[in-house]
């Protein structure tokens, strides 16, 4: 993995793609073992020059699911979106102990990084608040909690 560095399969655009890549996304979607080394590559991406890491929040839940241990990891993995990062179809917060851990991988990060997070996860921080008046106790006050964060 090297920042600022392409493979050079394709042209420079969004299509470009760290050295590492491949190999890394895959090795995240084969065993919790590399989780450290996705975190990793998911700081590195420059997610300006970069697209190819968007549909990974996807295929990665499909592999491990939702779980409150994997929640630094998704946050990880989300945060290294496109700006304009799409709400991630399988990814739910329906129990209190996934919004309790979303909130503690996001208690270091910026409100921007919040937000991201937030809109890829629910949709938007309306769809959040929503979510929150309808929840029932103790998921209503959990994803009070995280709006608060925002």
């Amino acid at each position: 993995m090297e920042e600022f560095e392409w493979y050079s399969d394709v042209e420079p655009s969004e299509k470009s793609a760290m050295p590492g890549t491949y190999a890394v996304l895959g090795l995240g979607l084969y065993s919790e073992d590399y989780f450290p080394l996705v975190c990793r590559y998911m700081g590195l991406v420059d997610t300006e020059h970069q697209m190819v890491q968007d549909g990974y929040p996807q295929a990665f839940i499909e592999a491990h699911g939702v779980k409150a241990e994997h929640m630094p990891v998704i946050v990880s993995i989300l945060l290294a979106g496109i700006d304009e990062g799409t709400k991630v179809k399988n990814l739910t917060i329906d129990r209190p102990e996934l919004a309790e851990a979303l909130i503690e991988a996001l208690k270091d990060k910026e409100s921007y990084q919040c937000e991201m997070v937030v809109c890829r996860t629910f949709g938007s921080l309306k769809k959040l608040e929503g979510a929150a008046r309808k929840a029932e106790s103790p998921l209503k006050e959990r994803l009070e909690q995280l709006l608060a964060l925002c």
